[in-house]
């Protein structure tokens, strides 16, 4: 199979759906198949060996979209276009208010409709969440996105949802949709990695071995900093405990934390942007990760799958989003983050109870192989497609039923 992603970012640019689109396009030819990468940030096309990566000149507007069609109508058959899809990433650039910029993807999802070839889409994310009372720039945004949804599932054959739960929100936009499956995000980290980079990395930022390291692995967006930040004090009060914060933005996070809790200037550190070997050895020197989410754990964040393959100890967060394989796993320890008294006893618990760490750790590693790996991934988009015989909406008809939450694991 010749596959072309459309992405809106690809490496070097910084992302998850950046490294994720990557990943998935090695472990495509590893299979065996063919990979042509289209994104917007503009260039000349690189890429070796059977991933070649095409830089458009612009975020796939008409002008990109006329050069991509010239481009792909280039590669042999059989051709499939996978569409990594954020909404916002997707279409050229316009300014909605000052210094904040929107890509609606409208040229994009017209152009799907034209294209003979079998059009398949990952929803990274599906629209835009509107609260209410929100101003009217926000509500336009969230209307825009919802329609942005009709028309391409209109023109796709097959769609895959990084959350299963936003199968429910595609039937309220659209009538006659497509087949959908549930396709957790795998980890863009290694899932393994040398003890030696590990033990490294403890012996820089603790006094002792047998230090506790609590870590937290991210973004360091405040959504999610919020929802940990009022129990450190506490919990790096006691002697032999530090905290490191790993990840792109963790260096000006911790400058902001320590103006806030300057007792905490000796206790927390920060990585600051890692390669993605360098971050998996710095997770695995952690003794505990804190990694809370306000939508909850879910599959389609990385930053939860990365300590999860790597079999490090998790505290997480239950919410809207989340999957009921996070309770009844096993992989992960939950705690409600609101309850800042029992989350900090539920932390402090597992912190007394080593055993019952390297057993969280030893579920979440098994519990990433049977659910979440790359190798499961590409079995699933590379499988025999049992409704391949009846058109998309024929086959869609006859497997309407809701997405299995249980995710077996074959």
């Amino acid at each position: 199979m010749n596959w072309i992603l459309i992405t809106g970012s690809y490496p070097p640019d910084h992302g998850g759906v950046a490294h994720y689109t990557e990943h998935l396009a090695q472990e495509l030819t590893r299979h065996g198949d063919r990979v042509w990468v289209f994104t917007g940030k503009g260039g000349t096309a690189t890429g070796s060996g059977a991933v070649s990566v095409v830089r458009l000149a612009s975020q796939f507007g008409p002008r990109a979209l006329r050069e991509m069609s010239r481009q792909i109508d280039r590669i042999p058959e059989p051709r499939r276009i996978f569409v990594q899809y954020i909404p916002q990433a997707l279409g050229p650039h316009i300014t909605l208010r000052r210094n904040r910029f929107l890509g609606i993807p409208i040229s994009l999802c017209l152009w799907l409709r034209k294209r003979s070839e079998p059009v398949w889409v990952m929803f990274h994310e599906l629209r835009a969440d509107v609260l209410p009372g929100a101003p009217v720039q926000a509500r336009l945004l969230g209307s825009l996105t919802r329609w942005m949804i009709r028309l391409i599932m209109d023109s796709c054959e097959r769609a895959f949802l990084s959350v299963p739960r936003w199968e429910r929100e595609i039937l309220e936009d659209v009538e006659d949709p497509c087949v959908m499956e549930w396709l957790p995000i795998p980890s863009n980290l290694p899932v393994q990695t040398n003890p030696a980079m590990a033990g490294a990395v403890r012996r820089q930022v603790l006094e002792e071995s047998s230090d506790l390291l609590l870590g937290h692995f991210g973004t360091f967006k405040s959504a999610m900093t919020g929802m940990f930040e009022g129990l450190l004090p506490e919990l790096l009060a006691k002697p032999r405990r530090r905290m490191l914060l790993i990840g792109q933005n963790s260096t000006v996070y911790r400058t902001q934390l320590v103006e806030r809790h300057p007792q905490l200037a000796g206790r927390v550190l920060a990585t600051g942007a890692l390669s993605l070997e360098d971050a998996a050895a710095s997770i695995a020197a952690c003794d505990l990760m804190l990694q809370p989410f306000p939508d909850g754990a879910s599959s389609r964040r990385s930053s939860l799958m990365a300590p999860l393959a790597l079999g490090r100890a998790i505290v997480t967060s239950l919410g809207p989003r989340s999957e009921p394989v996070w309770t009844k796993s096993g992989s992960v320890d939950i705690t409600d983050f609101a309850n800042q008294a029992a989350a900090l006893k539920r932390i402090e618990n597992l912190i007394a109870r080593p055993e019952r760490r390297v057993a969280l750790g030893r579920r979440a590693s098994e519990t990433y192989a049977e659910r979440f790996s790359w190798e499961r991934t590409i079995r699933l988009l590379t499988r025999s497609d049992p409704s391949a015989s009846k058109g998309p909406r024929e086959a869609a008809g006859a497997a309407r039923h809701p997405i299995d939450f249980a995710l077996p694991a074959d």
